[in-house]
């Protein structure tokens, strides 16, 4: 008569090693569905105000270079195009580029039938980041004004360096003053992508300080043509800032109208103007990757 020995161990070994199996990979699901898109946000997230400090320094350092007025000056700036991510499955990767176009963003201050031109330049900044867990954004930097689209928002994160003053004149009545620091970038139009840091490096060619007085007041217009999209924002500020002065609408006008190349024309016009200081500086901006 034949005996028959069953072994358990090898049924259940192999048991074992599907629920061990089935327990990793619902732990390995949930990190790549709960903790991956929780810590690309972060790190995107972190990138995004990296960005737009930096943004911040560009600004200052041209400021810096009106002032000193020195020509063939350079100042330089990190810039942070993107980031490779972090440690795990290279989470929240950016990919970044810098645009320095030289060839649209006209700009130009004249009086009010634009006979005559108190100052002229063109150009802006454009950063555009393609992030992976949350919404790609574009930050702009033109004539001062920063400002932050990301999906349907449009934040300004800084204004146009546009002044408006007002001050007891001799008898009676008030001057108005007008400051506006004016920016041309020089040189080549170009783009550039990296997911690492950039240095940015802007060289002054040229700049001048000039202060028109007017009398009989003048009307002055302010014209700049900026990507499509970006000037909403600037125009309400300056709105609610000159009416916060006690302007009315009698005293200013601004509107914002199509213009060609996927561009928008900002036109601010100010009435009444006695005095006039244009702080004009051309810079020639370089990025080394």
């Amino acid at each position: 008569m034949k005996v028959v020995h069953r072994r358990e161990s090898g049924v259940t070994n192999v048991v074992s090693s599907i629920m061990l199996l089935a327990i990793t990979l619902s732990v390995v699901g949930t990190i790549m569905e709960v903790y991956l898109p929780a810590w690309g946000k972060d790190v995107e997230g972190r990138h995004e105000e990296e960005t737009i400090t930096q943004m911040y320094n560009i600004r200052a350092l041209l400021e810096e270079q009106s002032i000193l007025g020195v020509e063939g000056a350079i100042s330089s700036a990190v810039f942070s195009m993107g980031t490779p991510g972090g440690a795990l499955f290279g989470t929240g990767r950016v990919w970044g580029s810098l645009e320095v176009n030289t060839a649209k963003g006209a700009v130009n201050v004249t009086n009010e039938t634009g006979g005559t031109v108190y100052g002229m330049g063109n150009g802006w900044l454009l950063y555009q980041a393609d992030n992976g867990y949350t919404s790609d954004y574009s930050l702009l930097y033109q004539q001062g004004a920063i400002i932050l689209v990301q999906g349907s928002d449009v934040v300004l994160k800084a204004p146009l360096q546009l002044y408006l003053k007002e001050s007891p004149a001799e008898g009676s009545g008030v001057e108005r003053s007008i400051v506006f620091n004016l920016v041309s970038l020089d040189g080549e139009s170009a783009s550039y992508g990296s997911s690492s840091n950039a240095l940015v490096e802007m060289r002054s060619t040229s700049s001048f300080h000039t202060r028109y007085d007017f009398s009989p007041a003048e009307t002055i217009n302010i014209n700049v043509n900026m990507p499509e999209g970006y000037s909403s924002e600037v125009a309400r500020q300056l709105t609610e800032e000159f009416i916060n002065m006690g302007l009315s609408n009698d005293d200013f006008n601004i509107t914002v109208n199509p213009a060609d190349s996927d561009q928008e024309l900002l036109t601010i016009t100010i009435k009444n103007v006695d005095h006039l200081t244009m702080n004009v500086l051309t810079v020639e901006v370089r990025v080394y990757i």
